[in-house]
Protein backbone atom coordinates (compact mmCIF):
# COMPACT_ATOMS: atom_id res chain seq x y z
CA UNK A 1 0.00 0.00 0.00
CA UNK A 2 1.64 3.44 -1.22
CA UNK A 3 0.99 6.82 -2.16
CA UNK A 4 2.10 7.40 -5.57
CA UNK A 5 2.88 10.99 -7.31
CA UNK A 6 2.75 11.74 -11.17
CA UNK A 7 3.37 15.40 -12.81
CA UNK A 8 5.38 15.59 -16.31
CA UNK A 9 5.88 19.46 -14.86
CA UNK A 10 8.01 17.90 -11.74
CA UNK A 11 11.77 18.63 -11.43
CA UNK A 12 12.76 16.52 -8.48
CA UNK A 13 14.32 12.56 -9.06
CA UNK A 14 11.64 11.12 -10.35
CA UNK A 15 11.31 8.72 -7.51
CA UNK A 16 7.16 9.30 -7.12
CA UNK A 17 7.38 9.68 -3.15
CA UNK A 18 6.56 13.09 -3.24
CA UNK A 19 4.93 16.11 -5.70
CA UNK A 20 8.59 17.16 -5.49
CA UNK A 21 9.72 14.23 -6.79
CA UNK A 22 7.01 12.81 -8.77
CA UNK A 23 7.12 10.71 -11.75
CA UNK A 24 7.28 11.73 -14.68
CA UNK A 25 5.13 9.22 -16.63
CA UNK A 26 1.99 7.44 -15.88
CA UNK A 27 3.37 4.11 -16.24
CA UNK A 28 6.20 4.15 -13.90
CA UNK A 29 3.63 4.39 -11.06
CA UNK A 30 2.47 0.57 -12.16
CA UNK A 31 1.48 -2.05 -11.58
CA UNK A 32 -0.76 -1.30 -8.73
CA UNK A 33 -0.77 -3.07 -5.29
CA UNK A 34 -3.89 -3.47 -3.13
CA UNK A 35 -4.19 -0.24 -1.34
CA UNK A 36 -2.44 1.93 -3.68
CA UNK A 37 -3.07 5.63 -4.28
CA UNK A 38 -1.95 7.59 -7.43
CA UNK A 39 -2.34 11.31 -7.24
CA UNK A 40 -1.57 12.79 -11.17
CA UNK A 41 -1.42 16.33 -11.19
CA UNK A 42 -4.80 18.18 -13.25
CA UNK A 43 -1.84 19.48 -15.24
CA UNK A 44 -0.63 16.51 -16.51
CA UNK A 45 -0.82 16.07 -20.30
CA UNK A 46 1.43 13.20 -21.06
CA UNK A 47 1.84 11.89 -25.18
CA UNK A 48 2.00 8.04 -24.70
CA UNK A 49 2.11 6.12 -28.05
CA UNK A 50 3.79 3.20 -26.61
CA UNK A 51 2.80 -0.62 -26.36
CA UNK A 52 1.47 -0.88 -22.85
CA UNK A 53 0.25 -3.38 -20.33
CA UNK A 54 -1.44 -2.07 -17.15
CA UNK A 55 -1.93 -4.19 -14.32
CA UNK A 56 -3.20 -4.47 -10.76
CA UNK A 57 -3.92 -7.34 -7.92
CA UNK A 58 -5.84 -4.74 -5.93
CA UNK A 59 -9.13 -6.34 -4.51
CA UNK A 60 -12.34 -5.77 -3.94
CA UNK A 61 -11.85 -5.04 -0.28
CA UNK A 62 -8.74 -3.06 -0.86
CA UNK A 63 -8.80 -1.50 -4.11
CA UNK A 64 -6.48 1.10 -6.25
CA UNK A 65 -7.47 4.43 -7.03
CA UNK A 66 -5.89 7.15 -9.23
CA UNK A 67 -7.41 10.27 -8.55
CA UNK A 68 -6.87 14.13 -11.02
CA UNK A 69 -5.86 16.79 -7.98
CA UNK A 70 -4.00 20.48 -7.47
CA UNK A 71 -1.16 19.67 -5.94
CA UNK A 72 -1.09 23.46 -5.33
CA UNK A 73 -3.74 23.04 -3.47
CA UNK A 74 -3.70 20.59 -0.97
CA UNK A 75 -4.30 17.94 -3.37
CA UNK A 76 -7.56 18.98 -3.74
CA UNK A 77 -9.62 17.03 -6.29
CA UNK A 78 -9.60 18.72 -9.58
CA UNK A 79 -10.56 17.03 -13.08
CA UNK A 80 -7.53 17.59 -15.87
CA UNK A 81 -5.04 15.14 -15.59
CA UNK A 82 -4.09 13.07 -19.41
CA UNK A 83 -2.31 10.45 -20.66
CA UNK A 84 -2.75 9.23 -24.26
CA UNK A 85 -1.46 10.29 -27.85
CA UNK A 86 -1.74 13.14 -30.02
CA UNK A 87 -1.42 11.02 -33.00
CA UNK A 88 -4.53 9.49 -34.63
CA UNK A 89 -2.79 6.99 -36.94
CA UNK A 90 -0.17 4.84 -34.38
CA UNK A 91 -1.38 0.96 -33.96
CA UNK A 92 0.01 0.61 -30.43
CA UNK A 93 -2.50 -1.46 -28.25
CA UNK A 94 -2.82 -1.37 -24.81
CA UNK A 95 -4.01 -4.19 -22.16
CA UNK A 96 -5.72 -3.05 -19.64
CA UNK A 97 -4.88 -6.32 -17.02
CA UNK A 98 -6.26 -4.69 -14.03
CA UNK A 99 -8.42 -5.77 -11.15
CA UNK A 100 -10.36 -3.44 -9.03
CA UNK A 101 -9.32 -0.38 -9.71
CA UNK A 102 -10.88 3.46 -9.91
CA UNK A 103 -10.25 6.12 -11.31
CA UNK A 104 -10.89 9.99 -10.81
CA UNK A 105 -11.07 13.09 -12.79
CA UNK A 106 -8.72 11.40 -15.97
CA UNK A 107 -8.32 11.97 -19.52
CA UNK A 108 -7.04 8.07 -20.34
CA UNK A 109 -6.82 6.44 -24.04
CA UNK A 110 -5.40 4.24 -25.78
CA UNK A 111 -3.83 4.94 -29.18
CA UNK A 112 -5.33 1.93 -30.82
CA UNK A 113 -7.44 -1.16 -29.63
CA UNK A 114 -8.26 -0.94 -26.15
CA UNK A 115 -8.62 -4.71 -24.25
CA UNK A 116 -9.97 -5.34 -21.00
CA UNK A 117 -8.59 -8.39 -19.49
CA UNK A 118 -9.27 -7.69 -15.51
CA UNK A 119 -12.09 -8.66 -13.88
CA UNK A 120 -13.52 -5.15 -12.47
CA UNK A 121 -13.23 -1.24 -13.57
CA UNK A 122 -14.13 2.01 -12.25
CA UNK A 123 -14.32 5.00 -14.01
CA UNK A 124 -15.38 8.37 -12.70
CA UNK A 125 -15.80 12.18 -14.53
CA UNK A 126 -13.58 12.04 -17.34
CA UNK A 127 -12.36 10.65 -20.56
CA UNK A 128 -11.67 6.73 -21.76
CA UNK A 129 -11.19 5.03 -24.85
CA UNK A 130 -8.74 5.12 -28.11
CA UNK A 131 -7.29 7.71 -30.53
CA UNK A 132 -7.18 5.94 -33.66
CA UNK A 133 -9.22 7.14 -36.20
CA UNK A 134 -10.45 3.57 -37.68
CA UNK A 135 -10.49 -0.03 -36.57
CA UNK A 136 -9.84 1.15 -33.27
CA UNK A 137 -12.57 -0.30 -30.55
CA UNK A 138 -12.62 -1.26 -26.93
CA UNK A 139 -13.15 -4.60 -26.20
CA UNK A 140 -13.19 -7.12 -22.87
CA UNK A 141 -11.48 -10.06 -22.98
CA UNK A 142 -11.99 -13.50 -21.64
CA UNK A 143 -12.08 -12.67 -18.04
CA UNK A 144 -15.38 -12.14 -16.23
CA UNK A 145 -15.31 -8.50 -16.81
CA UNK A 146 -17.27 -5.84 -14.65
CA UNK A 147 -16.87 -2.10 -16.17
CA UNK A 148 -18.30 0.88 -14.02
CA UNK A 149 -18.71 4.09 -15.97
CA UNK A 150 -20.00 7.30 -14.59
CA UNK A 151 -19.87 10.81 -15.86
CA UNK A 152 -17.67 9.58 -18.78
CA UNK A 153 -17.68 10.33 -22.06
CA UNK A 154 -15.96 7.80 -24.35
CA UNK A 155 -13.88 8.49 -27.67
CA UNK A 156 -13.65 6.00 -30.33
CA UNK A 157 -13.04 8.40 -33.36
CA UNK A 158 -14.88 6.61 -35.74
CA UNK A 159 -13.82 3.39 -34.89
CA UNK A 160 -15.91 0.37 -34.35
CA UNK A 161 -17.81 -0.90 -31.33
CA UNK A 162 -17.31 0.64 -28.21
CA UNK A 163 -17.92 -2.50 -26.14
CA UNK A 164 -16.87 -5.72 -28.31
CA UNK A 165 -17.04 -8.43 -25.66
CA UNK A 166 -15.14 -11.34 -26.69
CA UNK A 167 -14.98 -13.72 -24.04
CA UNK A 168 -17.06 -16.62 -23.21
CA UNK A 169 -17.62 -15.91 -19.55
CA UNK A 170 -20.03 -13.14 -18.07
CA UNK A 171 -19.38 -9.34 -18.96
CA UNK A 172 -21.15 -6.43 -17.15
CA UNK A 173 -21.11 -3.13 -18.51
CA UNK A 174 -22.58 -0.10 -16.30
CA UNK A 175 -22.67 3.73 -17.74
CA UNK A 176 -24.25 6.53 -16.19
CA UNK A 177 -24.20 9.48 -17.34
CA UNK A 178 -21.68 10.86 -20.50
CA UNK A 179 -21.32 11.13 -24.39
CA UNK A 180 -19.57 9.94 -27.21
CA UNK A 181 -17.33 12.69 -28.30
CA UNK A 182 -17.41 10.66 -31.96
CA UNK A 183 -19.27 8.93 -34.37
CA UNK A 184 -19.32 5.07 -32.89
CA UNK A 185 -20.07 2.14 -35.33
CA UNK A 186 -22.58 0.27 -32.57
CA UNK A 187 -22.43 0.24 -28.98
CA UNK A 188 -22.04 -3.21 -28.45
CA UNK A 189 -20.82 -6.49 -29.99
CA UNK A 190 -21.52 -9.77 -29.10
CA UNK A 191 -20.07 -13.05 -30.78
CA UNK A 192 -22.18 -16.58 -30.66
CA UNK A 193 -19.42 -17.54 -28.23
CA UNK A 194 -20.68 -15.35 -24.73
CA UNK A 195 -22.22 -16.76 -22.00
CA UNK A 196 -24.12 -13.65 -20.59
CA UNK A 197 -23.54 -10.12 -20.98
CA UNK A 198 -25.21 -7.32 -18.77
CA UNK A 199 -25.59 -3.77 -19.95
CA UNK A 200 -27.36 -0.95 -17.92
CA UNK A 201 -26.76 2.80 -20.18
CA UNK A 202 -28.61 5.50 -18.20
CA UNK A 203 -28.28 9.34 -19.03
CA UNK A 204 -26.27 8.66 -21.85
CA UNK A 205 -26.01 10.56 -25.00
CA UNK A 206 -25.90 7.90 -27.88
CA UNK A 207 -27.37 10.24 -30.60
CA UNK A 208 -23.31 9.18 -32.82
CA UNK A 209 -24.38 5.70 -32.23
CA UNK A 210 -26.45 4.20 -35.04
CA UNK A 211 -27.09 0.87 -33.99
CA UNK A 212 -26.69 -0.45 -30.27
CA UNK A 213 -26.14 -4.02 -30.48
CA UNK A 214 -24.96 -6.36 -32.85
CA UNK A 215 -25.07 -10.25 -33.08
CA UNK A 216 -21.89 -11.28 -35.15
CA UNK A 217 -23.04 -14.40 -35.96
CA UNK A 218 -25.67 -16.73 -37.37
CA UNK A 219 -25.36 -19.29 -34.48
CA UNK A 220 -27.38 -19.44 -31.45
CA UNK A 221 -26.20 -18.44 -28.71
CA UNK A 222 -25.81 -20.50 -25.32
CA UNK A 223 -26.21 -17.07 -22.80
CA UNK A 224 -28.07 -14.18 -21.63
CA UNK A 225 -28.36 -10.86 -23.31
CA UNK A 226 -29.86 -8.18 -21.56
CA UNK A 227 -28.97 -4.95 -22.48
CA UNK A 228 -31.55 -1.77 -20.73
CA UNK A 229 -31.42 1.47 -22.06
CA UNK A 230 -33.00 4.47 -19.72
CA UNK A 231 -32.94 8.06 -20.14
CA UNK A 232 -31.14 8.25 -23.24
CA UNK A 233 -30.90 10.35 -26.32
CA UNK A 234 -30.72 7.99 -29.27
CA UNK A 235 -29.96 8.55 -32.93
CA UNK A 236 -32.79 8.89 -35.08
CA UNK A 237 -33.59 5.82 -37.58
CA UNK A 238 -31.21 4.24 -34.82
CA UNK A 239 -31.31 0.68 -34.51
CA UNK A 240 -32.02 -0.86 -31.22
CA UNK A 241 -30.76 -4.70 -32.61
CA UNK A 242 -28.79 -4.50 -36.25
CA UNK A 243 -29.24 -8.50 -36.53
CA UNK A 244 -31.77 -10.15 -36.91
CA UNK A 245 -33.40 -11.81 -33.35
CA UNK A 246 -33.59 -15.09 -34.05
CA UNK A 247 -29.72 -14.89 -34.11
CA UNK A 248 -29.51 -15.23 -30.58
CA UNK A 249 -31.53 -17.75 -27.42
CA UNK A 250 -34.36 -16.97 -26.09
CA UNK A 251 -32.57 -15.37 -23.00
CA UNK A 252 -32.29 -12.09 -25.10
CA UNK A 253 -33.74 -8.62 -24.43
CA UNK A 254 -33.33 -5.40 -24.69
CA UNK A 255 -35.08 -2.56 -23.84
CA UNK A 256 -35.23 1.57 -24.23
CA UNK A 257 -36.94 3.40 -21.53
CA UNK A 258 -37.43 7.07 -21.16
CA UNK A 259 -35.12 7.82 -24.22
CA UNK A 260 -36.01 10.37 -26.93
CA UNK A 261 -34.49 11.21 -30.28
CA UNK A 262 -35.55 13.33 -32.82
CA UNK A 263 -38.12 12.38 -35.67
CA UNK A 264 -36.76 9.31 -37.61
CA UNK A 265 -37.74 6.42 -40.00
CA UNK A 266 -40.24 4.34 -37.77
CA UNK A 267 -40.12 6.61 -34.81
CA UNK A 268 -42.10 8.90 -33.42
CA UNK A 269 -40.45 11.74 -31.84
CA UNK A 270 -40.33 10.41 -28.79
CA UNK A 271 -39.67 7.28 -27.51
CA UNK A 272 -40.60 6.64 -23.93
CA UNK A 273 -40.15 2.78 -24.56
CA UNK A 274 -38.79 -0.14 -26.44
CA UNK A 275 -37.68 -3.45 -25.98
CA UNK A 276 -36.97 -6.40 -28.68
CA UNK A 277 -36.31 -10.00 -27.71
CA UNK A 278 -35.67 -13.31 -29.19
CA UNK A 279 -39.74 -13.60 -29.69
CA UNK A 280 -40.75 -10.17 -30.81
CA UNK A 281 -40.52 -6.03 -30.08
CA UNK A 282 -42.48 -3.56 -28.26
CA UNK A 283 -42.47 0.23 -29.44
CA UNK A 284 -44.44 3.47 -28.16
CA UNK A 285 -46.02 5.22 -30.85
CA UNK A 286 -47.64 8.43 -31.48
CA UNK A 287 -49.74 7.35 -34.56
CA UNK A 288 -52.44 4.82 -33.12
CA UNK A 289 -53.66 5.70 -29.43
CA UNK A 290 -57.46 5.77 -28.06
CA UNK A 291 -58.94 9.00 -27.68
CA UNK A 292 -62.31 8.57 -26.41
CA UNK A 293 -64.13 5.84 -24.72
CA UNK A 294 -66.60 5.32 -22.01
CA UNK A 295 -64.15 5.46 -19.08
CA UNK A 296 -61.43 8.23 -19.18
CA UNK A 297 -59.74 8.78 -22.44
CA UNK A 298 -55.85 7.43 -22.77
CA UNK A 299 -53.13 8.75 -23.53
CA UNK A 300 -51.66 10.29 -26.85
CA UNK A 301 -49.63 7.60 -27.89
CA UNK A 302 -49.99 3.11 -27.86
CA UNK A 303 -47.82 0.30 -27.19
CA UNK A 304 -46.99 -1.38 -30.79
CA UNK A 305 -46.61 -5.19 -29.78
CA UNK A 306 -44.75 -7.16 -32.38
CA UNK A 307 -44.42 -11.39 -32.62
CA UNK A 308 -42.04 -12.73 -34.59
CA UNK A 309 -42.54 -16.19 -36.11
CA UNK A 310 -41.43 -18.25 -33.09
CA UNK A 311 -43.65 -17.13 -30.42
CA UNK A 312 -46.65 -19.26 -30.82
CA UNK A 313 -49.00 -20.40 -28.42
CA UNK A 314 -47.73 -23.96 -28.14
CA UNK A 315 -46.36 -24.50 -24.59
CA UNK A 316 -44.90 -21.85 -21.65
CA UNK A 317 -45.86 -18.17 -21.56
CA UNK A 318 -42.16 -17.98 -22.61
CA UNK A 319 -43.02 -18.55 -26.29
CA UNK A 320 -44.95 -15.05 -26.26
CA UNK A 321 -43.54 -11.27 -26.46
CA UNK A 322 -44.43 -9.68 -23.26
CA UNK A 323 -44.05 -6.38 -21.72
CA UNK A 324 -45.08 -4.40 -18.10
CA UNK A 325 -47.54 -1.46 -18.56
CA UNK A 326 -46.75 1.38 -15.91
CA UNK A 327 -48.48 0.65 -12.92
CA UNK A 328 -51.35 1.92 -10.71
CA UNK A 329 -51.60 2.52 -7.31
CA UNK A 330 -54.64 0.53 -5.38
CA UNK A 331 -55.39 1.76 -1.88
CA UNK A 332 -58.97 0.36 -1.27
CA UNK A 333 -58.90 -3.14 -0.66
CA UNK A 334 -61.36 -5.77 0.12
CA UNK A 335 -63.45 -4.25 -2.45
CA UNK A 336 -63.57 -6.08 -6.25
CA UNK A 337 -61.88 -4.45 -9.05
CA UNK A 338 -61.90 -4.57 -12.75
CA UNK A 339 -58.84 -4.40 -14.16
CA UNK A 340 -59.68 -3.21 -18.24
CA UNK A 341 -56.71 -3.40 -21.08
CA UNK A 342 -57.83 -1.44 -24.01
CA UNK A 343 -56.27 -2.63 -27.40
CA UNK A 344 -56.82 -2.37 -31.16
CA UNK A 345 -55.04 -4.07 -34.63
CA UNK A 346 -55.82 -4.36 -38.21
CA UNK A 347 -58.22 -7.40 -38.20
CA UNK A 348 -56.04 -10.51 -38.55
CA UNK A 349 -56.98 -12.60 -36.08
CA UNK A 350 -58.41 -15.77 -36.52
CA UNK A 351 -61.31 -15.32 -34.49
CA UNK A 352 -64.69 -13.46 -35.36
CA UNK A 353 -64.46 -10.51 -37.27
CA UNK A 354 -60.52 -10.52 -37.01
CA UNK A 355 -60.52 -10.59 -33.26
CA UNK A 356 -57.81 -11.68 -31.49
CA UNK A 357 -58.44 -14.92 -29.22
CA UNK A 358 -57.40 -15.39 -25.60
CA UNK A 359 -54.82 -17.80 -26.79
CA UNK A 360 -53.48 -15.09 -28.84
CA UNK A 361 -52.96 -11.66 -26.57
CA UNK A 362 -53.66 -12.26 -22.99
CA UNK A 363 -52.57 -10.25 -19.54
CA UNK A 364 -51.46 -11.08 -16.08
CA UNK A 365 -52.20 -8.89 -12.90
CA UNK A 366 -48.42 -8.03 -10.93
CA UNK A 367 -48.37 -6.62 -7.67
CA UNK A 368 -47.92 -6.89 -3.45
CA UNK A 369 -50.66 -9.28 -3.18
CA UNK A 370 -50.07 -13.14 -3.91
CA UNK A 371 -53.11 -14.39 -2.15
CA UNK A 372 -56.05 -14.29 -4.55
CA UNK A 373 -56.05 -16.54 -7.19
CA UNK A 374 -52.55 -16.65 -7.65
CA UNK A 375 -51.25 -18.71 -10.87
CA UNK A 376 -47.61 -17.66 -9.47
CA UNK A 377 -45.46 -15.92 -6.73
CA UNK A 378 -46.84 -11.96 -7.45
CA UNK A 379 -49.36 -12.97 -10.52
CA UNK A 380 -52.73 -13.13 -9.21
CA UNK A 381 -54.89 -13.85 -12.62
CA UNK A 382 -54.83 -14.45 -16.00
CA UNK A 383 -57.01 -13.73 -18.65
CA UNK A 384 -56.29 -16.08 -21.23
CA UNK A 385 -57.42 -19.36 -20.58
CA UNK A 386 -55.99 -23.08 -21.01
CA UNK A 387 -54.62 -23.32 -24.27
CA UNK A 388 -55.54 -26.61 -24.56
CA UNK A 389 -58.97 -25.59 -24.27
CA UNK A 390 -60.62 -23.70 -27.15
CA UNK A 391 -60.58 -20.16 -26.73
CA UNK A 392 -63.03 -17.43 -26.44
CA UNK A 393 -63.05 -13.70 -27.82
CA UNK A 394 -61.69 -10.81 -25.67
CA UNK A 395 -64.83 -8.76 -25.59
CA UNK A 396 -65.60 -6.45 -28.46
CA UNK A 397 -64.96 -2.43 -27.96
CA UNK A 398 -67.33 -0.56 -29.33
CA UNK A 399 -67.55 2.34 -27.56
CA UNK A 400 -64.08 3.27 -28.12
CA UNK A 401 -62.27 5.25 -30.87
CA UNK A 402 -58.61 5.43 -32.10
CA UNK A 403 -56.28 7.84 -33.69
CA UNK A 404 -56.31 6.48 -36.75
CA UNK A 405 -52.63 5.72 -38.84
CA UNK A 406 -51.27 3.27 -41.12
CA UNK A 407 -52.45 0.37 -41.28
CA UNK A 408 -55.74 1.04 -40.07
CA UNK A 409 -56.82 -0.36 -37.16
CA UNK A 410 -60.57 -1.00 -37.40
CA UNK A 411 -61.00 -4.16 -34.46
CA UNK A 412 -61.34 -2.35 -31.32
CA UNK A 413 -60.91 -4.84 -28.11
CA UNK A 414 -60.94 -4.91 -24.20
CA UNK A 415 -59.62 -7.84 -22.07
CA UNK A 416 -60.49 -7.98 -18.19
CA UNK A 417 -59.46 -9.38 -15.01
CA UNK A 418 -61.53 -9.44 -11.38
CA UNK A 419 -59.46 -9.10 -8.28
CA UNK A 420 -60.06 -8.25 -4.79
CA UNK A 421 -57.22 -6.74 -3.41
CA UNK A 422 -56.43 -8.05 0.00
CA UNK A 423 -52.78 -5.94 0.18
CA UNK A 424 -52.72 -1.83 -0.70
CA UNK A 425 -50.11 -1.34 -3.51
CA UNK A 426 -48.92 -0.81 -7.14
CA UNK A 427 -50.43 -3.09 -9.40
CA UNK A 428 -49.33 -3.80 -12.94
CA UNK A 429 -50.25 -5.29 -15.91
CA UNK A 430 -48.53 -7.46 -17.58
CA UNK A 431 -48.81 -8.41 -21.38
CA UNK A 432 -48.38 -11.35 -23.50
CA UNK A 433 -48.55 -11.53 -27.37
CA UNK A 434 -48.26 -14.83 -29.50
CA UNK A 435 -50.30 -14.80 -32.79
CA UNK A 436 -49.28 -18.23 -33.64
CA UNK A 437 -49.76 -18.32 -37.46
CA UNK A 438 -50.63 -14.79 -37.73
CA UNK A 439 -46.90 -13.79 -36.99
CA UNK A 440 -45.36 -10.51 -37.25
CA UNK A 441 -48.98 -9.01 -36.66
CA UNK A 442 -49.00 -5.77 -34.93
CA UNK A 443 -51.53 -4.78 -31.97
CA UNK A 444 -51.28 -1.19 -30.28
CA UNK A 445 -52.16 -1.48 -26.39
CA UNK A 446 -53.26 1.50 -24.74
CA UNK A 447 -50.78 2.79 -22.50
CA UNK A 448 -53.62 3.17 -19.25
CA UNK A 449 -54.42 0.19 -17.00
CA UNK A 450 -58.39 1.20 -15.75
CA UNK A 451 -59.38 0.30 -12.56
CA UNK A 452 -63.27 0.65 -11.86
CA UNK A 453 -64.94 -0.88 -8.75
CA UNK A 454 -67.28 -3.72 -9.43
CA UNK A 455 -69.94 -4.92 -7.39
Amino acid sequence: MATKYVYDGAGGGDTGVDWANAFLTFFQAWPLAPGDIVLIDYRHAEDDGNVRTWTSTATPSNPAFVISVDSDDSDAYRRGAAVFTASTADSSDWTLNIDNVETHGFDWRSPDDLTLAGTTFYMHDGVFGTRRTSGAELTAGANPSQVYLEDIDIAINNGEEFFSYAGNSIAKLSWKGGTFLDTCLRLLLVPDTVKSLFARVEGVDLSLVPSILNISSASIGIGIIEVILVNCKLKSGYLLIETAANRYGPGMRIEAFGCDSTAGAGRSSTITYEMESFFGKALTVGTHYRNSGSVANGVNYSYRLTALANATVEGAQSTAVWFDLHGTFVDAINVNKTFTIYFAHNGVGDGTAGDMETDQIWIDLIGPDDTVVATSQGVYQNSRLNYNVTPTDHDNDAVSSWEDGSPTIAVHQEMSLLLKPQVAGLYKVRIYFAPGDTADTDVYIDGRIYVTDTP
